[in-house]
């Protein structure tokens, strides 16, 4: 899978991860409906690394990917 770096989305925490997919509205589904995650995956992209959240519409069964760039604070200690 080749990751576009400037498509990824800048998060400074995982908590900010499952925030934003709640935010983002089903564009498939006409009531709207919200994102439940249903996997998360650890990328790696030239030395880069990503958050892959694969989730899906709780009113229409619609799949989402969300793709979030977690350089930022990946392997730091808080």
């Amino acid at each position: 899978m080749k990751i576009d770096s400037i498509s990824a989305i800048d998060v400074g925490n995982i908590e900010e991860e499952y925030r934003y997919i709640l935010q983002i509205p089903c564009e498939q589904c006409k009531f709207k409906g919200t994102f439940k995650l249903n996997l998360q995956s650890l990328i790696f992209e030239e030395n880069q690394p990503y958050d892959k959240l694969d989730c899906q519409c709780q009113n229409c069964g619609a799949k989402k990917s969300f793709i979030f760039d977690i350089s930022n604070f990946f392997g730091k200690l808080f």
